[in-house]
């Protein structure tokens, strides 16, 4: 399906729902594509995600830029009824802002995430090294089924093993590997640090998701909670590595990690 974020509908129509207290409400979203299950349609993780970052970066000044957030998922959206984003204003001090959104529906709370803002500051610096990967031009295009991003995959693999613990048991042991190039299709405000910010995490989402051609092993579907960090500013219109482990699945969790890294590392 289309994503709800191809002509920016998503984020253009957050308007104010109660003028002064940071309280926003999206349309229903039913004719731009949504995620299917069952012959359901219903918003995907990433796209309710992406409008509460947007949700809060309204309420805070350009001059503090978001670092880092942390989501918790509760139930899906229907995406033939309007969406509300109510952003309390945790905090407003002179070097961190935080704020604390809930997304809702019908008085049903479906998405509960907390973010942090910090102003720009002269510090230490250093990070870790980019994995290898060739270049994204050297690579097949791998299809998502997103209009938004260009994805293409590299060495995406599962290592598995079986081995005997102490009592003799055999225990599956693997390994989750994905390592995608991607950027965004169409030109996006490189200043507008809400929409990058907003696409970033977009994106962290969706490309763990099975790819449409081939692959459909290996991949994720709606995540439970989410935490990112913003370390530099992201350019989604340049191509980024975005580099996926998963060292651990049990009881139908798993948890994964992954970096994004520019192409010049």
């Amino acid at each position: 399906s289309d994503s709800i974020l191809s002509k920016m509908e998503l984020l253009q129509e957050l308007k104010v729902l109660e003028p002064h207290k940071d309280t926003f409400r999206a349309p229903p979203q039913q004719t731009k594509g949504n995620v299917k299950e069952n012959n359901k349609q219903f918003f995907s993780s990433g796209q309710l995600l992406s409008q509460a970052i947007f949700a809060s970066n309204k309420t805070v000044d350009k001059s503090y830029k978001l670092h880092s957030l942390h989501a918790y998922f509760l139930f899906s959206a229907d995406p033939t009824q309007p969406l509300d984003f109510e952003v309390t204003l945790v905090r407003n001090g002179k070097s961190f802002v935080t704020r604390s959104v809930t997304a809702s529906q019908n008085e049903q709370q479906l998405l509960h995430l907390q973010s942090s803002y910090q102003k720009q500051e002269v510090g230490l610096q250093h990070q870790a090294e980019m994995p290898l990967a060739p270049s994204p031009l050297s690579l097949p295009v791998t299809d998502f089924g997103s209009d938004v991003f260009e994805a293409r995959i590299y060495r995406p693999t599962v290592e598995e093993r079986k081995k005997e613990n102490d009592k003799g048991k055999k225990e599956h042991q693997a390994q989750y590997t994905r390592r995608v190039w991607m950027k965004a299709k169409k030109e996006f405000d490189k200043e507008d640090e809400s929409i990058q910010t907003s696409l970033v995490a977009y994106a962290a989402i969706e490309l763990l998701r099975p790819p449409r051609n081939g692959l459909r092993r290996i991949g994720f579907t709606e995540p439970m909670d989410i935490s990112i960090w913003f370390h530099e500013d992201v350019r989604v219109e340049e191509w980024n590595l975005y580099s996926v482990e998963s060292n651990y699945v049990t009881e139908g969790r798993a948890l994964v990690t992954g970096h994004f890294f520019s192409e010049d590392g």
